[in-house]
Order: C-alpha cells, then sequence, then structure tokens
C-alpha cells in the first residue's frame, strides 16, 4: 500500500497515468494537482494528505475482511511480489467485479458506512488547496476499493485465465468470447446442415416406398 501511496502522489513524473489504469481517464491524483501537490509537499502537507489515502485504503481493506463478512480461514500463500503483480493491474478492471460481488451479497449499505469513515478526512485535509473536492470523487473511491481488492485477491487469488485476461487489458476475455460465439455459430450451421440432410433422408425414403 506505502508504494501504491507514494505513486499516487508522484509530481515530478511527467503525465496524469497512475499504478493500474492504462489510460489518464482516471488519472493518478498527482497527476491531475501537480501544482497543488507541489505546494503541499513545500508546506509539509503531502505526508500527512499521503496517511490519509493509506486509511482509506486500508479501510476498504478491511471492509471486505469485517464489513462484508468475507473472512477466509485459510490464506493462500502467495508472496507480496506475486500479490503486487496480480493486485496493481486488476485495479482498473476488477473494480466492477468487486462493486457487483457486493451488491449481490447485500452489503451495499454498509460499504457507504466505511467508506464515509475516512473520506471525510481526505476531504478536509484536501480542502485548503483543492478547491472542488467532488471533482476527485472517483479517484478516491478507486482508492477504496482498491483496499478492498487487495483482500479479495488475498483470499481468491486469480486464476491462470483471469491473469491474462489483466495482464492484456481485457484483450484475451474478448478474444476468448468471439471464439466462443464463432464456434457456436459454426455448430449451430454444422447442426442445421445435419438436420437438413436427415430430414432429406427421410423425405427420400418416404417418396422411395411410395414410388415402389
Amino acid at each position: 500500500m506505502n508504494d501504491f501511496v507514494r505513486a499516487e502522489l508522484d509530481y515530478e513524473t511527467p503525465g496524469k497515468r497512475g499504478l493500474g489504469r492504462t489510460t489518464d481517464l482516471l488519472p493518478r491524483f498527482a497527476g491531475r494537482h501537480r501544482d497543488k501537490c507541489e505546494r503541499m509537499d513545500i508546506d509539509g502537507c503531502l505526508v500527512d494528505l499521503g496517511r490519509h489515502f493509506k486509511r482509506h485504503l486500508v479501510c476498504g481493506y478491511m471492509f471486505h475482511e469485517i464489513g462484508a463478512g468475507c473472512t477466509e480461514r485459510v490464506k493462500p500463500g502467495l508472496s507480496k511480489t506475486a500479490l503486487w503483480e496480480m493486485w496493481i493491474p486488476s485495479i482498473m478492471l476488477r473494480q466492477e467485479t468487486i462493486e457487483t460481488f457486493y451488491c449481490e451479497h447485500g452489503v451495499s449499505k454498509a460499504q457507504e458506512l466505511f467508506f464515509r469513515s475516512t473520506v471525510g478526512s481526505i476531504a478536509d485535509h484536501m480542502s485548503s488547496y483543492v478547491s472542488d473536492v467532488r471533482a476527485d470523487v472517483e479517484i478516491i473511491q478507486m482508492y477504496f476499493f482498491s483496499g478492498a481488492l487487495l483482500r479479495f485477491l488475498e483470499t481468491c487469488p486469480l486464476s491462470e485465465e483471469e491473469r491474462l485476461d489483466v495482464a492484456t487489458g481485457g484483450a484475451y476475455s474478448a478474444s476468448k468470447n468471439q471464439t466462443d460465439s464463432n464456434a457456436t455459430g459454426k455448430s449451430g450451421c454444422a447442426v442445421a446442415v445435419a438436420l437438413l440432410l436427415a430430414i432429406g433422408g427421410v423425405l427420400g425414403m418416404f417418396l422411395l416406398t411410395n414410388v415402389t
């Protein structure tokens, strides 16, 4: 989590893209607020903001552990490196999956309570530097789900197919679905041809019998 937070508050690296992103649609925080983060760093406030971000990540992590009732007795023996390599590329691609998971388990209200418990301190800390904190809600929400996703992956590591999908930015599953769709279409055509041949055979036998 520390490495992730440091990357989000990196205002020196060019560009807006952050860890786990394949586009600039949801930029890293310091990529969007480069000048403000530099000023916060000069004022000695950037480190404190990083602590608030980490608390928010931990809150998401603990929500999945406690609030969502998803505690697992046996934790897979993933190394820190393996977990990092699984977690970071999954952040944007798997956020919708975990949101759906919470909706299906009826814990969306509990999720909101956990989210609010730490988001207020972030808003208060940012208010002196960022005029409209609401514009950053999606980024801050992503931090919460990133923490939850970290715990989710500890208990339910990605399969080989899911890892390939994450590594290719979702292209693997799209290609596989297209292949399956084509195979289904070909299979359907084969069944139709076989059915027509069978009908033709029956009609042939019927005509042959009648003529005889």
